[in-house]
């Protein structure tokens, strides 16, 4: 996880943003691995933790 957290694009691709592509069936935990990362970047920058609801 931390690997995860720390990880930064490198300078030379011009890249300010990480996406990153979830697939599973549903149920499988894709939401719930999002608010994680989520909450972990969140309290990073001094913010509450926020929850996706994907339907």
């Amino acid at each position: 996880m931390e690997d995860f957290v720390a990880f930064k694009p490198p300078r030379e691709m011009g890249l300010s943003d990480v996406r990153i592509l979830m697939l599973g069936p549903v149920g499988a935990g894709e939401s719930s691995f999002y608010n994680t990362i989520n909450s972990v970047f969140k309290s990073r920058k001094g913010l509450g933790p926020e929850n996706l609801h994907t339907a």
